[in-house]
């Protein structure tokens, strides 16, 4: 805390000091000591430091530049939000169609054809059958494709 404390004074009289320099000093016994004076040794153990900046970085605007920042903002944020809503539907399509996909492996009425053969009466798949599970990929693919 004490260091702290010397710390914060010293960098306060830097910003004070005339020529704006500032000398950072390790002695050979491990101290360290700040000063705007040039120490007659430049030995080792001498730094001069960057002089602090003559701004805080703090810059004043105009209400009409304020304003046409916060629209902007807000027109940011009105976009991702409506990004994100329409990556949310499109995953919930995905979901559908793949439920639908999913329930829809089982034949319905009509989709089977009866043959008979020397093993008696059998029935097939037909086209019905085949026709309604490639629309079921089609839309699933399509789901995918714009959640992606």
């Amino acid at each position: 805390m004490r260091r702290a404390c010397l710390l914060l004074i010293v960098l306060c009289g830097a910003v004070w000091a005339q020529d704006g320099k500032v000398y950072k000093i390790v002695h050979p016994d491990g101290r360290v000591t700040y000063t705007d004076k040039p120490p007659a040794d430049k030995g080792a153990g001498v730094k001069e430091l960057p002089a602090a900046p003559g701004t805080s970085g703090v810059q004043v605007m105009d209400p009409g530049k304020a304003q046409e920042v916060n629209t902007r903002i807000k027109a940011g944020l009105e976009e991702r939000d409506k990004r994100a809503l329409e990556e949310q539907r499109a995953r919930e399509k995905l979901r559908e169609a793949e439920r639908a996909k999913e329930a829809g492996e089982e034949p319905l009425a009509g989709e089977r054809t009866g043959i008979v053969g020397k093993k008696g009466a059998r029935t097939r798949l037909n086209e019905d059958y085949t026709e309604r599970q490639e629309k079921l990929d089609e839309d699933v693919n399509r789901a995918r494709k714009a959640a992606e």
